[in-house]
């Protein structure tokens, strides 16, 4: 090989020695059980293939990797394999495959091993969040449409939002878990093998929960990690999002959400500086993880539905987005673990800022019988002369309610200075919200009950998935050493 060649192919092999070690071993293994068992193989060749297996899994280091024993992961362990007892024996153990399915089923195990560990970091950032959603769920601020100040909810009422939309984007790759954990093994090159084999005996070795039955299909697939892909697009938008809020209410303007200390950044020249770096880590990374969807499709869109390059581009992008990924959720679980909202601050403000008029609007409609429109009419008057006089909402009166009620209705509403200060109160706006889904404290029980419920239901999945897998290499580890006692 050209030494050029040599330096650009040599990275790839690392990064799968990296990334799908153990992966590589426990196909091997399994192969070489099935091959056996189907006497395709003698028993003493696959007990000398075993250990010698079992020896390159313990011993091989990332410096034992050469281009010259080959350009990909599995040449590499195949040469060791040969090196140590010979290719009468080790030459066996590829008989009836391909690195064709060998790679495709490697990359289905590697997937199926992001989706469980992004699932379990999901889980974590939620329980985060549910633990500030108790603690927040009647703290009153502002909720904003068009950076606006629109409504007031509560930060729990927030929170919580946030809480479901993590919600379906693990529920997108659980979904896509369904697709990723079918076992493409047996395909060989793309036609299929004329040996006897047995292909869900290895899917079953391998914790797979079926094959991919075409073997056209086995080796060309690539749908099924786009998908999770299109998935880590979703979470880091969602992820990037809550960021971004976050990162508006730390500003001094705001200053309605403090970074601790612990996880907050600093100036090399200005001593006052509290940077947010958690959060401007978290919107870099999630920049990352919606590029990658568009990098394999653009991969992919060309590429013929035969085994070719085009393909390789999927596991370094897979590999990367997760990363990015992982960068995320770790990051705003220490967002949501090390910080505080400021209560009074919050309150006070929706108080101010003219959000609790959309509720003087409705009293109107419900205590004088009149239409919405109408109501809308009277209260924007009000608004505009408060605004033009540098007030707040609170400085909103009877006499104005009077005056507009007169320009809209052509007759006056009368209304006395608490039940105008009542209908403006932030506080009471929220709880008068019990409709189901609002900020109301009852709404919020119910909420918060079913988004834990929610949240355990999918570290119950987490835990059966990763089970089966554990058990099915338990398995497979108890017949190897079995085999080869």
């Amino acid at each position: 090989m050209a030494e050029e060649f040599k330096e650009l192919s040599f990275p790839g092999i690392v990064a799968d020695y990296r990334d799908a070690f153990d992966e590589m071993y426990y196909i091997n293994a399994a192969h070489t059980v099935m091959l056996c068992d189907n006497k395709i193989i003698k028993k003493q060749t696959a007990v000398d293939i075993l250990r010698a297996l079992k020896d390159i899994q313990a011993t091989l280091q990332e410096s034992d990797l050469s281009v010259d024993r080959g350009n990909d992961l599995y040449l590499n362990i195949e040469s060791q394999l040969i090196d140590r007892i010979g290719i009468d024996a080790g030459g066996r153990m590829h008989t009836g495959r391909s690195r064709n399915d060998l790679s495709s089923t490697m990359l289905r195990m590697t997937t199926r091993k992001k989706i469980l560990e992004t699932v379990a970091n999901i889980v974590s950032l939620q329980k985060s969040i549910l633990v500030m959603a108790e603690e927040y769920k009647d703290a009153v601020f502002t909720g904003y449409t068009h950076m606006q100040p629109a409504q007031p909810t509560t930060v729990g009422h927030y929170l919580i939002m946030c809480v479901n939309s993590l919600s379906r984007d693990s529920g997108r790759l659980m979904d896509a878990y369904k697709r990723t954990n079918l076992c493409a093994l047996g395909a060989a090159a793309f036609a299929g093998t004329g040996f006897p084999i047995d292909r869900l005996e290895t899917a079953e070795l391998l914790g797979f929960d079926g094959v991919v039955e075409n073997s056209w299909d086995c080796v060309v697939s690539r749908d099924y990690a786009m998908e999770v892909e299109a998935a880590y697009a979703i979470l880091c938008t969602n992820i990037s999002r809550i960021a971004q809020d976050m990162f508006i209410w730390c500003t001094d303007e705001f200053n309605t959400f403090e970074l601790g200390g612990e996880i907050s950044g600093t100036s090399s020249i200005m001593p006052q500086k509290k940077n947010p770096s958690p959060l401007e880590r978290t919107k870099t990374a999630a920049s990352g993880g919606v590029s990658a969807f568009v990098d394999s499709a653009a991969a992919l869109k060309n590429a013929p539905f035969g085994f070719c390059g085009d393909a390789f581009r999927i596991p370094p992008t897979l590999a990367s987005v997760h990363k990015d990924v992982l960068t995320c959720l770790r990051y705003m679980n220490l967002v949501m673990t090390h910080s505080s909202f400021h209560r009074e601050r919050m309150e006070k403000m929706s108080d101010l800022n003219f959000s609790t008029a959309t509720s003087l609007a409705d009293m109107l409609v419900r205590d004088y019988d009149i239409s919405f429109r109408n109501a809308h009419h009277i209260v924007a008057g009000m608004v505009g002369d408060v605004k033009d006089k540098g007030e707040g909402i609170g400085a909103a009166t009877p006499d104005l309610l009077k005056k507009w009620s007169k320009t809209v209705l052509g007759s006056e509403i009368d209304i006395d200075e608490e039940d105008l200060a009542k209908a403006l109160s932030a506080r009471g706006n929220v709880e008068s919200k019990a409709s189901l889904g609002g900020p109301a404290p009852s709404c919020m029980e119910s909420m918060l009950r079913h988004s834990a419920e929610n949240v355990n239901n999918t570290e119950h999945w987490l835990e059966e998935r990763s089970e089966a897998i554990e058990n099915a290499y338990a398995q497979l580890e108890k017949i190897v050493d079995e085999v080869t006692r």
